[in-house]
């Protein structure tokens, strides 16, 4: 498997939720970063960002990047977008990671990835809402202000950008954990007196 990453983008992503870990992936540990869209055409973020994915979603191979990441944005909230269900099944089996945030955090529910391990989101009620009957994970939801890792599985609300940079670098390069951890610290300073 290749030192990559991809990123599925669309408009209205939550720019925010995945930057930090992209930056650091790309810039302290040599990770490739791909960016896919729904198609080809351009894309923009909530924060008013123009990009243009690199490729189309559907020309994604699962397998040849170690993570998936999913940002979060309005597009979750309309109920399951069958494209990214379908990938998110065949990523999981061909062994990429699956990093979701905020209310990308529906997508794994409805492919029945959250079922059997821990997850959290912006809060149990939106998964339940939104997911409905393709959700079985209730049992496994952590109430958490943090990320939670559980396996190949990372999941955060959409308000702690910071720990979910935190999860995927400790998960993609568990040898550097000090490095990991000092990037944590930088950005936990400015919350304290």
């Amino acid at each position: 498997m290749s030192v990559s990453v991809a990123i599925f983008i669309f408009d209205g992503y939550a720019d925010w939720g995945p930057a930090l870990a992209l930056a650091h992936l790309r810039d302290d540990f040599g990770f490739t970063v791909r960016s896919y869209g729904p198609g080809s055409d351009a894309v923009v973020s909530m924060g008013g960002l123009t990009i243009r994915p690199d490729a189309a979603l559907r020309d994604l191979v699962p397998g040849e990047h170690r993570l998936l990441i999913l940002p979060g944005g309005d597009f979750w909230k309309d109920g399951e977008r069958k494209e990214v269900t379908a990938l998110l099944k065949r990523a999981h089996a061909g062994g990429t990671a699956i990093a979701a945030i905020g209310r990308a955090t529906a997508a794994p529910a409805f492919a029945g990835l959250l079922d059997d391990r821990a997850h959290t989101s912006n809060r149990l009620a939106f998964l339940v809402e939104t997911a409905g009957s393709a959700y079985g994970g209730q049992a496994y939801y952590r109430d958490a202000a943090a990320a939670v890792v559980d396996r190949s599985m990372i999941t955060a609300p959409g308000d702690a950008p910071v720990a979910f940079a935190s999860a995927i670098l400790r998960h993609l390069v568990p040898e550097r954990a000090p490095e990991t951890a000092t990037f944590r610290e930088r950005f936990a300073r400015e919350h304290r007196r």
